[in-house]
């Protein structure tokens, strides 16, 4: 065990980090080297790394990208090739770019059994606007998912991982006015996950911030 906490006490996390943005930048470089090769030939990007690489694309690109991907979606008739495409549209950088992604999941476009998908992969950071944008758009999600099983995963996809009582009480009291009962199950199901994860944040916040500074 000392050996371990010597070994800890000798690392140079800034050199850890320094290593890692670097790689960072090549990894992008390369992805965006065989976008390009995607943009001419869909067929020149391996499905192994298609993912991978497309979303890569996504995180770090604008409009325009996602663009390509939207319209190569609707260029192949693959069902696992358009399946990759959906699950990287939400993952722009800007909210702007996020809701084209939700728009187009919730467009005649994608199969409605599709959709949640875009939905699935909404990153954290921007969950609360998804939240706006579900409670914009409910009555025309419920109209086209009330008797799916799958309103639940897209319900789950725009609550964040925590809340402060604001939050949470705004959820709740729009479930009261906008009852989902396919769904109510799995609402209940992710509010507790909430609640254990803000109380988790509660109780450990403080000394998580004390022990950073320490270091």
């Amino acid at each position: 065990m000392n050996n371990i906490n010597q070994l800890i006490v000798n690392v140079d996390y800034y050199d850890i980090i320094i290593d890692f943005r670097v790689k960072l930048v090549q990894i992008v470089a390369e992805c965006k080297k065989r976008f390009e090769a995607f943009k001419a030939d869909s067929s020149s990007l391996p499905s192994d790394i298609r993912s991978t690489v497309l979303a890569t694309i996504v995180k770090n690109g604008g409009e325009a990208d996602q663009q390509i991907i939207i319209d190569q979606y609707l260029k192949s008739s693959l069902v696992a090739e358009k399946n990759s495409y959906l699950l990287v549209l939400a993952l722009a950088p800007k909210e702007e770019l996020v809701e084209k992604a939700l728009n187009f999941a919730l467009s005649p476009s994608v199969r409605s059994q599709d959709s949640y998908m875009v939905f699935f992969t909404l990153p954290n950071r921007v969950r609360q606007f998804a939240w706006a944008y579900f409670t914009k758009n409910f009555n025309q999600i419920d109209e086209t998912f009330n008797n799916s099983p799958l309103f639940g995963r897209i319900i789950g996809s725009c609550l964040t991982s925590k809340m402060d009582d604001s939050q949470y009480n705004e959820v709740v009291n729009f479930f009261k006015d906008h009852p989902v009962p396919i769904a109510d199950r799995s609402i209940k199901q992710d509010l507790e996950m909430v609640t254990i994860n803000s109380n988790w944040f509660k109780a450990f916040n403080q000394d998580l911030s004390n022990w950073i500074q320490s270091k």
